[in-house]
């Protein structure tokens, strides 16, 4: 299954009926799912419009571009263009006005630029103009013929059950379609590598599954490793609680059997034993490497020295928001017999 998101701004109602027949143009093509998110909710779906295939971005055009509300929604993806997050993802555009011509082309070239800085791989109309003979007609599709996106015209006295026109509606619909086609045969981001790649190791792709991740990224992921290594050196449990999500798993086999926590059950564990750093003890952390499954999805192995305890980390991460979170904790470790052993876990 293919996924779309259609993300627009809409302030009378209009825009949002073009981006509903995008939609539909988009749910007429089988293997294909559609999501409409309005602007106003994107810090809901990152997730969605980050597991996209294609996005398609839609917009009224307002004093010669986008609106400040769909701007704001550009702006606020920065984060994602310099990791180059939807890098070779599919992108598209549509725009509404009151006027027929209104400087709409200026509205999608600014959705297409915004879209090449981000790495996409722009989709145009792939329409003829409509309507350009005595012979011709208001209906036929791409009667405002544009070609970058879909464009659309609402006049000012008429609602959104009403405008834009019938023509307009469906020329939207078939932009829809056109991307979800596509869509249905776009390898997109890092797909080639997750699934039918042929790794190093015996054919089977696991070593090109996981990637290194940009520099950008690996700070992120290592000021979460910093601030975990900080929690256990000191035993607290209020940084441990940031960078461990709620609902993740601790779980060690060393001893010969399961040992698995809740993070409810790890914390107390942690805040009832001395600190390290209250024992003096020296820190010996190290970040062995850091991978990427995906653009939200990393795995670290990671060294620390408790008491005669050496352990070796392996954790799994989730970028929540705008932070990066430990999933699961699976460690092993081996003791340093010429010390007391202590019954604490990390």
């Amino acid at each position: 299954m293919k996924n779309v998101a259609i993300i627009y701004h809409s302030g009378y109602g209009h825009t949002r009926t073009q981006a509903e027949a995008v939609r539909d143009g988009v749910r007429s093509v089988p293997g294909v799912h559609a999501a409409l998110i309005a602007v106003e909710e994107h810090a809901d779906n990152w997730e969605v419009l980050d597991t996209a295939d294609a996005i398609i971005f839609g917009t009224p055009t307002y004093m010669a571009g986008v609106s400040a509300p769909f701007k704001a929604f550009l702006d606020a993806s920065s984060d994602r263009w310099a990791r180059q997050e939807w890098k070779d993802k599919l992108a598209a555009g549509f725009t509404n006005s009151a006027g027929a011509n209104g400087d709409k082309l200026a509205t999608l070239q600014q959705l297409a630029l915004f879209a090449m800085q981000h790495g996409m791989v722009w989709v145009g109309l792939g329409l003829l103009p409509g309507n350009t003979t005595s012979s011709g007609s208001a209906e036929e599709l791409n009667r405002l013929a544009g070609f970058l996106g879909a464009m659309a015209q609402s006049l000012t006295d008429l609602g959104p059950e009403v405008a834009p026109t019938t023509s307009d509606r469906r020329t939207a619909e078939h932009l829809g379609r056109r991307v979800a086609r596509i869509a249905l045969g776009w390898q997109g981001p890092h797909r080639a590598q997750r699934h039918g790649g042929r790794g190093d190791a015996g054919g089977t792709g696991m070593s090109a599954a996981l990637t290194d991740p940009d520099p950008v990224t690996r700070a992120e992921i290592e000021r979460t490793l910093a601030c975990y290594f900080d929690g256990l050196h000191h035993s607290d449990t209020g940084l441990l609680a940031q960078v461990f999500h709620p609902g993740a798993v601790y779980a060690t086999a060393t001893d010969g059997a399961l040992t698995r926590l809740t993070m409810d059950e790890y914390f107390p564990v942690v805040d009832a034993r001395p600190s390290p750093a209250s024992r003096g003890e020296q820190r010996h952390d190290s970040v062995v490497s850091v991978h990427l499954a995906g653009p939200v999805t990393a795995i670290a192995v990671v060294t620390c020295t408790i008491g005669p305890k050496h352990f070796t980390d392996l954790l799994s991460l989730i970028r929540v928001g705008h932070r990066w979170q430990i999933i699961s904790k699976v460690f092993h470790y081996d003791l340093d017999t010429t010390e007391e052993p202590t019954p604490c876990p990390t």
